[in-house]
């Protein structure tokens, strides 16, 4: 069963003025997901909202002003990177005291950003060198409503983007129909690797051509796994070609 997130928190409901006096009510649906940051451990997570009423949050949005460590300079601060599948690199963030972002080569914070984190943007967080304690950071947001949802991915590495708030099982999308590639046998096929923060290390599974995911262990691929990606998660998407994953809204909408 699908565990949808904690966002039975609120329906907030709005107006819409029709052409005359009729007016119509609609729904958007708000929530939370909660993400624990251990000392020395990095996290990979997700951004599974938007903007409530829609759009886009910003990073400051994301995250708020007082929830990673912060210091007058790039130092002793929480770091998060999101990869850039295109130019398969990462751009880092870290947030002064008082609560703005900067890129983590404006060391002494001189220059703020805040740069859009759409819907399912995954990210890692690197928690600072000086924690000893585990940190909850809250992520809050509007649910998406979309039908579907649909990632162009790169030969080589990508992070999926999770953009329902949800649990995701892998076997619930069509991945052969949508492009991906599946082998036979352990090969050269598409590989999806999933972080374990607590062993500090992934899980990885091969696509089948039958559309299986198996364990780079199970090579004939005889046994296939029901693997999830839980909310507030993300996984790697190591392509063997380029190819547009589209993911089915795992729930109704507005929740009744």
């Amino acid at each position: 069963m699908k565990k949808f997130l904690l966002v039975t928190l609120a329906l907030i409901v709005s107006t819409v003025f029709a052409a005359a006096v009729d007016s119509v009510p609609s729904k958007n649906v708000v929530g939370y997901v909660n993400i624990d940051s251990p000392p020395a451990k990095l996290v990979l997570a997700a951004n599974n909202f938007r903007a409530v009423g829609g759009g886009d949050l910003t990073l400051t949005e994301v995250f708020g002003t007082d929830q990673l460590r912060q210091a007058g300079f790039a130092v002793g601060v929480d770091i998060i990177s999101i990869w850039d599948a295109v130019t398969q690199t990462y751009a880092n963030y870290w947030q002064k005291t008082g609560g703005t972002f900067h890129d983590i080569a404006d060391v002494l914070g001189t220059t703020p950003v805040d740069p859009a984190m759409p819907v399912g943007t995954p990210f890692w967080l690197t928690p600072a060198n000086t924690a000893a304690t585990t940190t909850t950071l809250t992520l809050l947001g509007e649910a998406s409503g979309a039908d579907t949802s649909t990632q162009s991915l790169v030969t080589g590495l990508n992070q999926l983007n999770m953009s329902y708030a949800a649990d995701f099982n892998l076997g619930d999308n069509d991945w052969i129909a949508d492009g991906a590639t599946g082998t036979a046998f352990l090969g050269a096929g598409d590989v999806i690797s999933v972080w374990n923060v607590a062993a500090q290390g992934y899980a990885n599974y091969w696509l089948k051509d039958a559309g299986t995911w198996h364990l780079l262990s199970d090579v004939l691929g005889s046994t296939p796994q029901d693997v999830d990606v839980l909310v507030g998660q993300t996984a790697w998407y190591t392509a063997a070609a380029a190819f547009d994953v589209t993911i089915d809204r795992p729930y109704t909408y507005p929740v009744d």
